[in-house]
């Protein structure tokens, strides 16, 4: 008898360790490789050698161009939560201690591009200042309004895009030879 309430004890021992296993593995947290790569990228930081790359997109033609700048001082020892909270609406695109890729969107016509406006009877052309959303005045080219199409005076008060300042001279110069 006293064997039997041995083994008895034994298995009542056995079966709970293997209880408690079974409800430790179930409510443990998960551990792997991956986690542990998540929290060593978290904590990488911007080096003084780290290559910083500013993207600017311009949403009305596509493009995307591409800078590559010193890293500046202030940007050292960051890591990416500290740098985002520093940029405000530039986002991050990559970020690791060797490289740190930013991008910037801007509504507007990438610095390849012309826009030309109807102004006071003459072609105001514009470009984008490389890195903004500002434009700057290129050059004025006379013309009369007086030739224009309705259609024609509708595109050029909300800007007429072209690709060179070539091809805004030889429209401007069309327009006068109707004249």
């Amino acid at each position: 008898m006293k064997k039997k309430r041995k083994w008895l004890l034994l298995l009542l021992l056995f079966l709970l360790s293997a209880a408690a296993g079974l409800y430790a593995a179930a409510h443990s947290p998960e551990i792997s490789g991956e986690a542990e790569a998540v929290q060593a990228a978290d904590s990488e930081y911007i080096a003084l050698t780290s290559r910083l790359t500013i993207c600017s997109e311009y949403q009305l033609c596509g493009h995307v161009l591409k800078e590559e700048v010193e890293m500046p001082a202030a940007y050292v020892g960051l890591d990416k939560q500290q740098l985002r909270a520093k940029l405000g609406e530039i986002s991050i695109s990559k970020f690791s201690a060797q490289e740190v890729v930013l991008t910037r969107r801007f509504h507007c016509y990438c610095p390849q591009h012309l826009v030309a406006y109807l102004e006071e009877g003459a072609l105001g052309i514009y470009r984008t200042v490389a890195g903004s959303d500002e434009a700057e005045l290129e050059e004025r080219l006379a013309v009369s309004a007086e030739n224009l199409s309705a259609a024609e005076r509708r595109a050029l008060r909300q800007g007429k895009v072209f690709s060179s300042i070539q091809a805004v001279r030889e429209y401007a110069r069309a327009l006068r030879d109707r004249e």
